[in-house]
């Protein structure tokens, strides 16, 4: 589900504009700590699998993954979160629009969680 992580990363990367990347560690913990266990959206069996998304990204020239997950082309990323946003209305597939609304609930969470908490390991980025 490459789509989707790029849609995750994308979003972060719009909330954080001054972060040029993410390191692994915290969003593997993102996706299999927030998202899979508190709200029951899996796009990936593991970090293998999330890291072969990644790869398949870097090769599209969206992504650096030489230090942690870079942001290379932020217009790449943004115009794959857009086909996500609309993949319900190109496929009449409702369930798509709530796995986006999961995942932006997450990313809400998430942000929120590292405001009011700085050392949280989801938020050591570079």
């Amino acid at each position: 589900m490459w789509t989707y992580t790029a849609y995750m990363l994308n979003k972060y990367a719009e909330r954080n504009p001054k972060r040029s990347g993410i390191s692994f560690d915290n969003f593997s913990n993102f996706v299999f700590d927030i998202l899979w266990k508190n709200y029951k959206v899996v796009f990936h069996d593991g970090k293998g699998d999330l890291l072969c998304d990644l790869k398949y990204l870097e090769k599209l020239k969206v992504l650096d993954l030489k230090e942690g997950i870079g942001f290379k082309n932020k217009n790449k990323l943004k115009q794959i979160a857009e086909v996500v946003e609309n993949s319900s209305l190109l496929t009449g597939v409702k369930l798509l629009d709530t796995y986006r609304e999961r995942v932006d609930k997450a990313i809400d969470f998430w942000m929120k969680r590292g405001k009011y908490n700085s050392k949280s390991k989801l938020e050591r980025v570079y």
